[in-house]
Parts: structure tokens; sequence; C-alpha cells
């Protein structure tokens, strides 16, 4: 029962991260997309790491920066990257890698009175410096 719910739950990351990809240039897409990619990482350090496994940091990198300047789409974005950076090492690798470090800066920069992304990204940066 619990590997059939875990299956279940990759194969609707999976469609997410596709719907993500398809309707990379509508916002609520990617503002839904990365509310629910920070809800799935924050159910556990498996979900977090299943993130990084199928592709979703770049999946939240991509919609980051392409709707950068929409503080929707930034809070839940450094949300799910914060919760993947605290899953491991090796997530840590594979945002590091996919120029995680530069986004969160520009984000950071940019919605710098949002509270909640100071606040993410900053335990996110800690995290990769760590």
């Amino acid at each position: 029962r619990g590997d059939a719910a875990a299956a279940a739950a990759v194969e609707a990351l999976k469609a997410l991260l596709g719907a993500m990809k398809a309707h990379r240039a509508l916002e609520d897409v990617q503002q839904e997309g990365c509310c629910a990619l920070a809800a799935y990482a924050g159910t556990g350090v498996d979900a977090a790491k299943e993130v990084a496994r199928a592709g979703g940091v770049k999946t939240l990198l991509f919609a980051m920066r392409t709707h950068i300047r929409s503080g929707e789409v930034q809070a839940p974005g450094v949300r799910a990257l914060r919760r993947v950076a605290a899953a491991s090492q090796g997530c840590r690798g594979v945002l590091v890698a996919a120029n995680g470090v530069a986004m969160l800066a520009s984000v950071m920069k940019r919605h710098d009175a949002d509270p909640a992304i100071q606040s993410d990204g900053g335990a996110c940066l800690a995290a990769l410096a760590l």
C-alpha cells in the first residue's frame, strides 16, 4: 500500500512537471505548480529528494526566471527550493549545478520587501553553504 501511494505520487509529480514545462508562459500555471512542488517537498525528505530527481529544481528555476517580477511565483518557488536544499547534500548539488544560487540572489534582490522570500531564500542559501 505504501509503495502504491509512493508510485502514484511520483506519477503525479511527473505530470505536474510536464504541465509546468508545457505552459511556461502562463503565470498562474507556474504559481500553482510552484505551490504544489513546495507542498509536496514539505511532506518529507524522500519527497524533496524526488522533486530533485524528477527535474523539479530546473523546472522551478525556469518558472522563477520566466516570472521574475511575480512575487506570487517567487514565494512558493523559493520555499520549494529551500525544502529541496534541506533534504540532502545531493539535492544541494543539483541546485548549485543548475545555477540556483544566482537565481536566489536575483529573486531576493528584486523582492527585498517580501519577508517570506527573504526568510526562505536565506534559509536555502544557508543550507547550500553548509
